[in-house]
């Protein structure tokens, strides 16, 4: 381990651990795609007990983890990883890897439905069902074998993509080739556009109900709804809400385990529910058509483009074909990712209600803020510990 300590602009000191000194001589890059904020600390702890369920999920279908999703360094919280491509002997490894997948399924699409989709059900369900017998490093493990088994046909809708640009380079130009296959996967109904259509109509059910519609408006709208409910009022639309958290509450609100599930019913839940309320939100639905109307046009228009030279623009059909599956992989992937984070989250909750109930911690949430040795000694009172890793984090996060 080598430990650096660097400074932020304004001369915070900023320190960072490597595994090895040859780590801290390669360039990293914050990973800010997933969330701006740090870690806690057993959400970074986790990512490293998880690294062999990371690995298996590649070496069983002939692939290995790249080196850009290892896990990086220690910086307070923050996730980095190693900066640039991969090595060619990773690259041909996946290469041949996909190929194989490809030709045993047919497509990106049926790769995650056969093979990558029932595992990752079958995570979230041992997760959801684990108790206290079972180690961290066992949940850690089943949450990145789940994780990385979404990434798997990723690799193979990035091929499809990229292919597709390719061949726009001779339509459009080197500059604008891919902007346009961007906008040539846009238009398929997707898992994100089911999931806030479902939303919208949940919202047009509270706007129909003025006491609903005045406790979504609340300072403390999940209290105000608390209330509602258990005063027996609008029955019809709990009855809607229970549904829909059927389907879609087991969730995070983001790829952080810290980040509470829609079925928490926490503040950022109500806020997106106030927002499809609004009178002026048109129906989801409204966009997947217009994005498919401006797909077909643009696809009309690359092939006429390409009729001068048949064998491209045959080439271009085929491409294009394939990549009609591109976003609806991606969507159903990214729900599937923030299901596996809320059932780990979930998990770790009812350990951390355990350690509550023995006066270890003030609060379930406080075991985000220990370490997997610390949960697992499940001795002491460790509120003082919690309450200055809280601090730390906070002034981080901020």
């Amino acid at each position: 381990m080598v430990t650096i300590e660097y400074r932020c602009a304004d001369g915070t000191p900023f320190p960072v651990t490597f595994r090895d000194a040859d780590d801290a001589t390669r360039r990293w890059r914050c990973e800010r795609e997933h969330g701006r904020e740090p870690q806690t600390p057993m959400a970074a702890a986790l990512v490293h007990l998880g690294l062999p369920g990371a690995e298996r999920a590649h070496t069983e279908v002939g692939l290995v983890l790249p080196p850009t999703f290892r896990p990086g360094p220690e910086a307070s919280g923050f996730a980095y990883f190693v900066d640039g491509g991969l090595p060619a002997d990773v690259l041909n490894v996946m290469f041949t890897g996909c190929a194989q997948l490809v030709e045993r399924h047919g497509s990106a699409l049926r790769i995650w439905h056969d093979h990558c989709l029932p595992a990752v059900k079958a995570c979230c369900d041992q997760l959801d069902a684990a108790g206290d017998e079972v180690s961290l490093q066992a949940l850690a493990e089943l949450q990145h074998y789940g994780m990385q088994l979404t990434m798997i046909p990723a690799f193979v809708c990035g091929n499809d993509l990229d292919l597709l640009t390719a061949t726009c380079r001779d339509a459009v130009g080197e500059e604008a080739a891919t902007l346009v296959a961007s906008e040539l996967t846009q238009g398929y109904a997707n898992e994100t556009l089911r999931a806030d259509d479902d939303l919208w109509r949940l919202g047009r059910s509270a706007a129909a109900g003025p006491r609903v519609a005045a406790a979504l408006l609340a300072d403390d709208p999940a209290a105000a709804m608390a209330t509602l409910r258990a005063d027996g009022a609008e029955p019809a639309f709990f009855a809607e809400l229970d549904a829909f958290l059927d389907e879609w509450g087991g969730r995070c609100e983001s790829w952080d385990i810290a980040c509470p599930t829609w079925r928490e019913q926490r503040g950022g839940f109500w806020s997106q529910l106030r927002q499809m309320a609004a009178d002026d939100v048109p129906p989801p639905r409204l966009a997947l058509e217009r994005g498919a109307k401006r797909r077909e046009a643009l696809a009309a228009d690359v092939d006429d483009r390409l009729a001068g030279d048949p064998a491209t623009q045959a080439r271009f059909r085929r491409r294009l074909a394939r990549v009609a599956d591109y976003v609806a992989v991606r969507e159903e992937r990214a729900r599937w990712q923030l299901v596996l984070a809320g059932s780990l989250r979930s998990a770790l909750l009812r350990r951390g209600r355990g350690l509550a109930r023995r006066g270890v911690i003030a609060d379930a949430e406080d075991i985000l803020f220990l370490l997997p040795a610390e949960v697992e000694a499940g001795e002491g009172e460790l509120g003082p510990l919690v309450a200055s890793r809280r601090a730390a984090h906070e002034r981080w996060r901020t």
